[in-house]
């Protein structure tokens, strides 16, 4: 089986995917990128002397997620929009059974992207488990990191209470209802994040997407990180909450920027476009 759980679904998800490129910030070019787990989908855009930027999006979500946000970075950052290996979007594991399996094999997989890229340095975006992937490759390789910007990251702290019973229950018991109110409770009560994530997460649900489950990033992990860190949250995030994932960094990294967004959910980027890629212009364009 697939990590889309059948081909029907991986053919109606490419189709969204498909479908959304085609708002895609023009020009940009589309390339695979050779790793040990397989072939790494990047998209890049902005003009090639711009300093670097990579995004991460968030599970299940693919490089498609940075769509309200890509135009505006792109007018300042060379960007490297990537599709997780292992996950959803048109990278391409070279066998199910070998995918990043903890952070370290993850930060393997960025390094070999970037060394394909011949990118010596760059500044870090992630989001929920992309931003998982992004502090710790911050960590354990703080000289290849610029800034960092992380945005509701999974294991900031131990959420499997909140999560993992709900995905649970739906995986004892997948009814179409329980992967409706699943679908619905993941993605939170904005109107505009239902109505355009809707369909791709409940097709998404179907599969089975090869990636580790994070726990939570140990303190130690936090301490490592040497670059410029903006952290931010959605108030209203139903699986990260915002004031304990603010202060658990802000004891580990003090000196760390931090942005609650009162009224967003857990796709902040997606919820809050236009402030959002104003602070994050902001704090990476800081000198």
């Amino acid at each position: 089986m697939n990590i889309y759980g059948s081909v029907s679904n991986q053919k109606q998800m490419e189709k969204i995917y498909d479908d959304r490129i085609t708002r895609w910030v023009e020009p940009y070019s589309s390339i695979y990128v050779p790793t040990c787990f397989g072939q790494t989908h990047v998209l890049i855009s902005g003009r090639i002397e711009n300093p670097p930027l990579l995004l991460l999006p968030g599970l299940g979500m693919t490089s498609m997620m940075w769509l309200p946000n890509i135009t505006v970075l792109s007018q300042f950052f060379r960007c490297y929009a990537v599709d997780i290996i292992g996950d959803f979007g048109r990278s391409e594991l070279d066998s199910v059974r070998y995918y990043p399996k903890n952070a370290k094999q993850y930060s393997f997989w960025l390094t070999e992207i970037l060394q394909s890229l011949k990118i010596e340095a760059v500044s870090l975006m992630g989001i929920s488990h992309g931003g998982y992937i992004a502090a710790n490759h911050a960590a354990l390789m703080p000289h290849t990191i610029n800034k960092l910007v992380l945005i509701s990251p999974s294991a900031v702290v131990l959420t499997l209470n909140r999560v993992l019973p709900r995905i649970i229950h739906y995986l004892l018991i997948p009814s179409e209802n329980n992967r409706r109110q699943l679908t619905e409770w993941l993605l939170g009560q904005s109107a505009a994040t239902r109505a355009e994530y809707y369909e791709q997460i409940y097709r998404g649900l179907e599969g089975r997407p090869k990636v580790p489950i994070p726990l939570i990033i140990p303190g130690k992990v936090w301490k490592q990180i040497k670059a410029p860190l903006l952290a931010i949250f959605g108030g209203n995030d139903s699986a990260i909450p915002a004031s304990a994932g603010s202060n658990r960094i802000q004891r580990f990294l003090p000196q760390a920027d931090i942005v609650i967004f009162r009224d967003a959910g857990h796709l902040v980027s997606f919820e809050s476009p236009e402030e959002f890629n104003r602070i994050v212009v902001q704090f990476l364009t800081r000198g």
